[in-house]
């Protein structure tokens, strides 16, 4: 009986240690994970890494491990929490690129490690041209699909250690800190604007944008992130000015243009919101001589700055979104002043509005236009609206539905600048337009070359075939005007027959025909009327 008593207790130790063992195992693996935690958050140094080992195995009873290392997850997930945190606040939701905040942070460290070796740091400022456009046509889902496939392209042309980054809205920039020579940034930037030029489908549809590049170095450039972003900044928009879909190097000889761009947008807006514009028109004439419509064109004079251009202020108020505003403020005051026109017994047959190329795209231009026929009470045959030629590029079948809505409530549509665009044959005879206004650069070549009077007639030629009547532009001299009569074209306008006029002296020449060639003397030399054509 005692001899398997002992046996039985002997069991029970063995089995007792056995138990023991295990929860000691589980009291040091607790303990070592929580110090482990304890390390990589921190929260102790190194030096003490074995004592806190042994303090937390101490601490670690068999009743409280499995707590301890309940306590433990959560703190792991508390500091996954903090890490993702601070991811989302230094980089872009919808790209996955480092944001405006981040990007500067950079590249003052690459500043500062550009300035103690031998490495140069070059910073290229990229802005998307037709984003916006993009947006309002397709939807703002549509306009992040395509950012997001811009991002891709772009990134595929950069070398791994290239930082790249969304400053904000269609603009990024890109940081080199390597040696790379004047050509192979050229390279570079060729490469960027190529494949983001390449169309884009989305919602199984063709969009192209377009993309202006500017470049900046240091130290030549700037010494500091703000300075080199500037830099470039100013480069991308001398970029825009000349053309766009193309890159430039920064110059300091462009810094005052671009300041008074950022001036004359300012200054622009609060014109907008003042009324200070004013319109002026331009006569058309048939060949018989009389005067059967007239261009309403926006004309700006400043307090401090006095006249400025429209070759000026237009392109600005295309690149700061003023474009559709502007454009909608003409075409009011145009059909206000066409009803006054009328009012007053003057025989003219449209008033014509040039039309931006936003505009036209837009879900609401339709809307808009029939809102102000109806306000102003103009007949919508009296309207006629000029779509320039690279609208038709932009977007072709959202533009031909907008526009044969109109011409179904009677507008008339004419195809500006033709010529000088990318629209084909067959879109223009699509299109079903009323009217072609053939650039002045072909009337005025007329005579420059063997093959300009060629060319001016095929140009007519080819609208009459189409059923359209023919505007010529920019007529300047007895012979351009004689030619383009012998050619059959329908209308005329440019400086030989007016130039533009206030609305004052627009309605004394439609009510006194007979007067209008005295009349265009008197005025400051607007132009005179060819005897024989009045």
């Amino acid at each position: 009986m005692a001899a398997r008593d002992l046996r039985a207790a002997a069991l029970a130790l063995r089995e007792l240690d056995r138990v023991t063992t295990a929860v000691v195992a589980v009291q040091w693996i607790a303990a070592a994970y929580l110090a482990q935690t304890l390390l990589s958050s921190g929260v102790v140094a190194h030096s003490l890494s074995r004592f806190a080992l042994v303090a937390t195995a101490s601490l670690c009873g068999p009743f409280t491990c499995f707590g301890v290392v309940r306590a433990l997850h959560r703190l792991r997930s508390q500091r996954f929490q903090r890490e993702h945190l601070l991811h989302c606040v230094q980089h872009d939701d919808l790209t996955g690129l480092p944001n405006r905040a981040a990007m500067q942070r950079r590249m003052a460290e690459l500043i500062r490690r550009a300035g103690s070796a031998d490495t140069s740091l070059h910073c290229m400022y990229v802005d998307l041209d037709g984003l916006r456009h993009a947006n309002t046509l397709l939807g703002y889902r549509a306009g992040d699909e395509l950012l997001q496939q811009i991002v891709a392209r772009v990134a595929n042309c950069l070398h791994p250690i290239d930082h790249f980054s969304r400053f904000g809205g269609d603009k990024f920039v890109v940081l080199l800190h390597r040696n790379v020579s004047r050509s192979e940034l050229n390279a570079l930037a060729e490469c960027m604007v190529h494949t983001i030029s390449r169309p884009h489908m989305i919602k199984n549809r063709e969009f192209t944008t377009g993309v202006s590049i500017g470049i900046s170095s240091y130290p030549g450039d700037g010494t500091s992130a703000e300075s080199l972003v500037a830099s470039a900044e100013r480069a991308m928009y001398a970029v825009k000015r000349s053309g766009r879909d193309s890159y430039g190097h920064a110059e300091q000889s462009s810094e005052p243009v671009e300041a008074r761009g950022r001036t004359l947008a300012d200054k622009l807006q609060r014109a907008l919101l003042n009324e200070e514009l004013q319109l002026v028109y331009q006569p058309i004439y048939d060949c018989h001589g009389r005067i059967v419509a007239a261009e309403a064109l926006a004309r700006w004079h400043d307090a401090t700055d006095g006249t400025i251009s429209p070759n000026e202020f237009i392109p600005i108020a295309e690149e700061t979104g003023l474009i559709v505003p502007l454009s909608t403020w003409v075409l009011r005051r145009a059909c206000k002043q066409m009803c006054a026109w009328r009012r007053s017994g003057a025989s003219i047959q449209r008033i014509a509005v040039n039309i931006c190329v936003v505009q036209v795209a837009r879900e609401d231009f339709v809307r808009t236009i029939e809102a102000i026929l109806q306000e102003s009470s103009l007949p919508p045959d009296c309207l006629e609206l000029e779509v320039t030629e690279g609208a038709l590029a932009r977007d072709f079948a959202t533009v031909k539905a907008h526009l044969q809505k109109l011409r179904d409530l009677g507008v008339r549509i004419s195809i500006d600048d033709f010529g000088t665009g990318y629209s084909s044959f067959g879109r223009l005879r699509e299109l079903n337009a009323d009217a072609l206004k053939i650039d002045r650069v072909f009337v005025q070549g007329v005579h420059d070359t063997n093959n300009g009077f060629a060319v001016l007639q095929a140009l007519i030629d080819m609208a009459h075939t189409l059923n359209l009547s023919v505007v010529a532009e920019g007529v300047e001299t007895p012979e351009q005007m004689e030619m383009l009569q012998s050619l059959r074209c329908n209308e005329m306008q440019g400086f030989l027959l007016a130039r533009p006029q206030g609305p004052e002296l627009i309605q004394r020449l439609l009510l006194a025909p007979e007067q209008q060639k005295s009349m265009c003397k008197a005025d400051d030399g607007p132009g005179y009327l060819v005897p024989g054509f009045a």
